[in-house]
Formats: structure tokens, sequence, C-alpha cells
């Protein structure tokens, strides 16, 4: 039996233009109820705009490839804020490669971005639906919990390593894992030199690792090449 209609507030995080035009439209047919506030590109804007009560949506639609920031990454830092927005992560690769991740990192379920429009609304439903929470394909072994309960555990998490990083110091490794030297990267993000080589300092401390060498190579391991 489906789940009871939603009347819940969406957003959807994409680095596609054409993913966040399609999915837009298709969310307005198939889920009236469930009005579309806002699209965003990166998963800076969407920490931003998920901190603001006025554009927080009940449920983010997140990609976990985006430009700048890996999906998991933000998904963590959105979770740490609060309980809300619910988040239903979104993958064009096997839900096997994320699926753990974003369940560790506060996400409510994971869906493929390729599959059909009726999973979206049953997901969707199912989470903004109290009396659950949360959704999950079953096959996948992995064990998603409501937002409130993610919330609570997230916040309790002492993280450690790569995984502690800020969302600054992982966009300047990003960069740094692309080839881009200090300076380079400052011009990128808008920054000062001096700024860049701080935030090198800082993550390698977190992450426990002696140079900008190793920082690499253990944030490779952690993000891929995705």
């Amino acid at each position: 039996m489906e789940a009871r209609a939603c009347c819940g507030s969406l957003a959807i995080v994409d680095n596609d233009k054409t993913v966040l035009w399609a999915l837009g439209n298709a969310l307005k047919m198939i889920l009236p109820d469930c009005p579309v506030l806002w699209t965003a590109e990166s998963g800076g804007t969407a920490i931003a705009r998920t901190r603001v009560e006025g554009t927080c949506p009940d449920l983010l639609l997140l990609d976990m490839s985006l430009e700048g920031a890996s999906g998991p990454a933000v998904c963590r830092e959105i979770r740490r804020q609060g309980e809300r927005p619910a988040i239903l992560a979104m993958t064009s690769f096997p839900l096997s490669d994320y699926a753990q991740q974003v369940a560790d990192a506060g996400a409510q379920g994971i869906i493929a971005k390729q599959g059909e429009f009726g999973e979206l609304k049953r997901a969707i439903r199912r989470i903004l639906d109290d009396r659950f929470g949360s959704y999950s394909d079953n096959s996948l072994g992995v064990v998603f919990q409501s937002a409130r309960d993610a919330c609570i555990r997230v916040r309790s998490h002492k993280t450690q390593g790569i995984e502690s990083l800020t969302m600054r110091e992982n966009d300047v490794i990003r960069l740094c894992v692309q080839g881009y030297s200090s300076e380079q990267i400052a011009s990128r993000l808008g920054i000062a030199k001096a700024t860049v080589d701080t935030l090198f300092r800082n993550a390698c401390r977190r992450a426990g690792v002696a140079n900008r060498v190793e920082l690499a190579i253990q944030w490779y391991r952690f993000n891929g090449s995705r």
C-alpha cells in the first residue's frame, strides 16, 4: 500500500543544469503537493540555504557527484546543522558506491538518477511520512535512519581524519589533487595564497598527516575520483 500523500517542500542540488530543469519539472507533475523551493548547482549553496528557516526545504534531493565537494561531505555538513531537511541522495553510479557513505553521513535514502519517476515519488513520500522517515533498497544491506535519529548520531560522533575536514579544506585539497598550485587554487577560489597555505596546514593537522602529498593521497582514497 502506498504511503499517504505528502505535503512538504523540496529542493534539488545537482551540478548539471539539464538535470535540475528536468527533475524540477518532473516533480511538479508527479508531486504537485510538494513545491520545489529552489535548485542549486553547488554543495556550498545548499549548505547556506538550509541554514536559513525561510529557504530550508523539508526534503533535499542531493546528487553525490558535485563539483567542488563530495555528496556525502555536503550531506554530513547539513545534517550537523539539524534534523531538517531530510536528505534523499541521488547518483548515476551503482547505489552501492555511495549507500553506506551517505547513510553514515545522515541521509534518509538513496536512489538512482536514471530510475523511474515512480520510485522517486515513493521515496519522497515515504521519507516525508512521519511513520517511516527513511527509504532504502533492501538489497543494499544498508540501514538509513530518520533525519532526527541521524542528526543525533552525526552530532554526537567525533569525526577524525579526512572525514573531519571542513568544506573549504576539501575545496583546496580537491584542486591540489587535480594538479593546481597554491597560487592557482587561490585564484580559482578568490582567496589569498596565505589563506590556502593555512587551510592546508589545518587540513594536515586534522587528517593526522605530515604534508600535502600524504594529505592528497588520503583524501583521494576517501573520496575517489568522482
